[in-house]
């Protein structure tokens, strides 16, 4: 299929299923062995995703969300998203609370023939359920529920995909694994911007850096694992899995993510990354579990 007509199918995901609750939509373009993994657990087969659609209409029945990016290559294509909508059905156990919402998120999905046959999504629950008031942070934490402002686009040669990937690559698995800050400098921009919704939105190198020191400092055989990656122009996008160990409590901890990078003449000029910040802040010790 063309990119058009695949971009087309995910807008039409998205629009049909997700915003106006069409579940007729999902025998067309669902496949019937069909598989989502969200952060907590699989749903599979087309009549379970349209339980959880169906479900999650229930919870936020004027559910939004809103399209940031499209990336697509080959049968991969990759959506970051923001979403909006008030709690009036139960959530996860909580129940209806009226307050209004919002998340980011992105997914991963592969198309076969039209249809989407697997998809990794990560929405950020741990933002919805603080605003639900199942969980207060901690004060040091600081939570952005939308994405934040954009750097303005950089006209240069015409992207390399295949560098654009190496760069990439070398920004998230050699930078984070080896927690070497030389390679920061050589692939990251100095204005570079970082949207990390956890915690903050850092707007410049040297404070993405003392966060990446930060985080080794407290995690003792941290690795990250890339599981696919695509380009598109001037962005790349990455699905990885992060493994390790917290040093303070002895706590082994193991979550997913997809991370957008924007590049221009060869550096990271921006980062927006989506992860599943409920588990991790639950394998910490720092958030309950749900239902606790």
């Amino acid at each position: 299929m063309r990119s058009e007509e695949i971009k087309a199918i995910v807008r039409r995901e998205i629009e049909q299923i997700w915003n106006n609750g069409n579940l007729a939509a999902a025998d067309e373009i669902i496949a019937e062995h069909y598989v989502l993994h969200e952060a907590s657990e699989d749903i599979k087969g087309l009549e379970a995703f349209k339980v959880f659609a169906a479900d999650f209409h229930t919870a936020f029945p004027d559910a939004h969300f809103d399209i940031n990016d499209v990336l697509l290559e080959g049968d991969k294509v990759v959506v970051r998203y923001t979403f909006m909508g008030k709690h009036d059905g139960d959530y996860l156990g909580i129940a209806p609370t009226g307050r209004e919402v919002t998340a980011t998120g992105i997914q991963l999905s592969r198309l076969v023939d039209g249809k989407f046959e697997e998809t990794w999504n990560y929405l950020d629950r741990l933002s919805v359920l603080t605003q639900l008031g199942w969980w207060v942070p901690p004060k040091d934490w600081q939570l952005a529920f939308t994405w934040g402002e954009s750097v303005e686009r950089r006209i240069d040669a015409p992207s390399d995909p295949y560098k654009y990937k190496i760069c990439a690559r070398r920004g998230l698995e050699e930078l984070w694994n080896t927690g070497d800050l030389a390679i920061a400098d050589e692939v990251y921009a100095i204005d570079f911007v970082n949207h990390e919704i956890t915690h903050r939105q850092y707007c410049d190198l040297e404070s993405y850096k003392k966060y990446v020191s930060v985080i080794h400092h407290v995690m003792r055989d941290f690795k990250v694992a890339v599981e696919a990656l695509i380009a598109d122009g001037d962005k790349v996008a990455i699905r990885w899995r992060v493994s390790g160990a917290e040093k303070k409590t002895g706590n082994a901890c193991a979550w997913g993510g997809i991370t957008v990078f924007y590049l221009s003449d060869h550096k990271i000029i921006e980062a927006w990354w989506s992860r599943d910040a409920l588990g991790i802040a639950q394998q910490m010790g720092i958030a309950p579990m749900l239902g606790e």
